[in-house]
Parts: C-alpha cells; structure tokens; sequence
C-alpha cells in the first residue's frame, strides 16, 4: 500500500504514540476576540513586574493596541503597594476595559480583586504552566531588564526616563500601519532633540488656534490693528488724575501686538 504525504502528516497529528510525547508547541499570545477590544486604547492592557534590578521592583503596565507602556518603579511588591501605583495610572489615563496579569499574590488577593470590581476593570488571569498569555508584558519586561541591565553608571530614574522615551518614539511592527506607541494612545509623535534635526512648520490655517481667534472678534467687534515704524499712535495713561491718552510714535515692533512707542516728552 502507498501512502501519500497528506496520509503522513494526518497520521503524525492523530497517532496516540507521536502525540502524546510530541514537544511543547510554540506559544504564542492569547487572543482576545471574545472582547472585541484589541482595537481601541484602554481596552486590554497587561501589567506584570520586573526585577528586582539593583534593588528596585518595576511595575510594567502596556498597552494592548498601541503598545504605550507604562514602568512604575516601587520599592516593594505587595497589594497595597501595586493598587497605589495601578490607582496613579489610571487617574492618569483612565480604567482600562480588561487587566490581563500572571497570578501573582498582588493580583489572586480579594483586595485587588474587589478593586477591579468596583472600577469596572475585568481582570483575567494568565493559567498557570501558560505565562505567555500575558505575552505583551513579558517580552517588554524582557526588554527593560536587558536596557537597564546593560546602561552603566548614571542614576537608574533618568536612565528609565530616556529608555521610555527612545522605546515610545520607535515605530513598532506589531501595530496598525506600523506607527509608534504616542501616535496611536496620544494621537501625536513625541517631540524630541532628534525633532530639532527636521522642525516641520505646520499652518495654522484652519486650526483650532484660529478659529477660536475668529469668533472671539467677530463676537467683540475687533479687528486687527498693526502700526508700522514712525506711525503717529495715542497710548492709554493709567497714571491718576493725568490725561487719559498720550500722543506719540511707533519706534520699533515685536511680534503681532507688542510695540515700542516714543512719547512727545521722549519717553520710551
């Protein structure tokens, strides 16, 4: 009898002897469609802790669809510790939809479980023998430790500072369209020194800045007023009990509004 290559395979997939002592399969992150979140900030967002290093704990907070993370460093672990810092965050940003975390102590007691409760927050734990169905936080958690680990001398705070603001800024192949983390959970690229290297000057035509600056005149009843170098001009007198306008000329101009002004007794 031949047996064919499709034969093969399906027999290695359904055989009890090739199956049962077959390798792990490759892991990979768990999905969550049942949600429906993946697509919008604040829906799923994975925490979990790194270190310590040099002492220090770092609580590890990212984004599921933009891939922000948040590093939180805490000089010990426990509940309360963690909830403070979780409470921080999420004054800060909002209460995500879903918290997705490993079973540590911090995340299995009632106090942290009754805290999500009351925010609204549902907290999914990762199975136990299965840690990369928090896989997100793992592979950053990864990436921080060898970051901090590799930086010599400095203080630990201003070398996270500048590893968080590198990170942030790099545009990541696991999100939509490949933008970076700010430009999907701000809306906006950070603005940083390599910034200065090509300034983009944007018209503000149209903008916001604008339009409020139209209504506010056209609801007063302004309208723009410029003066060139030598133009006759009267200023106002707050002094008491003197003439309320005082005659002079325009001497130089700073900007839309600011001038200097000469008066007739040659004061500037």
């Amino acid at each position: 009898m031949c047996i064919g290559l499709t034969s093969i395979k399906t027999l290695r997939k359904t055989c009890k002897n090739v199956v049962t002592v077959k390798k792990q399969p490759r892991c990979q992150d768990r999905q969550f469609y049942a949600h429906g979140l993946t697509r919008q900030n604040h829906g799923i967002e994975f925490t979990d802790f790194a270190g310590p290093i040099n002492g220090k704990v770092y609580l590890v907070v990212v984004d599921s669809y933009s891939k922000w993370p948040e590093v939180l460093e805490m000089s010990s672990s426990t509940v309360r510790a963690t909830l403070r810092e979780l409470k921080t965050l999420f004054a800060r940003f909002g209460n995500p939809r879903v918290l997705v975390s490993d079973n540590g102590t911090q995340f299995t007691s009632k106090e942290f479980q009754e805290f999500c409760e009351k925010q609204g927050i549902e907290h999914i734990r990762s199975p136990p023998f299965h840690p990369q169905s928090n896989g997100q936080a793992e592979r950053f958690v990864d990436t921080l430790k060898r970051a901090l680990l590799k930086s010599k001398g400095g203080e630990k705070s201003e070398l996270l500072a500048e590893f968080l603001k590198c990170y942030r800024r790099t545009p990541s192949t696991m999100t939509p369209k490949q933008l970076s983390p700010p430009e999907l959970f701000l809306g906006r690229q950070l603005r940083a020194t390599l910034t200065l290297l090509k300034e983009e000057i944007r018209n503000e035509k149209g903008s916001g800045k604008t339009r409020i600056e139209r209504q506010y005149n056209l609801h007063h009843g302004t309208r723009e007023r410029s003066y060139q170098i030598e133009d006759p001009v009267y200023i106002r007198n707050y002094r008491p009990g003197q003439q309320k306008w005082i005659p002079a000329h325009v001497k130089n101009r700073y900007g839309r509004v600011l001038y200097d002004v000469l008066t007739e007794d040659g004061q500037l």
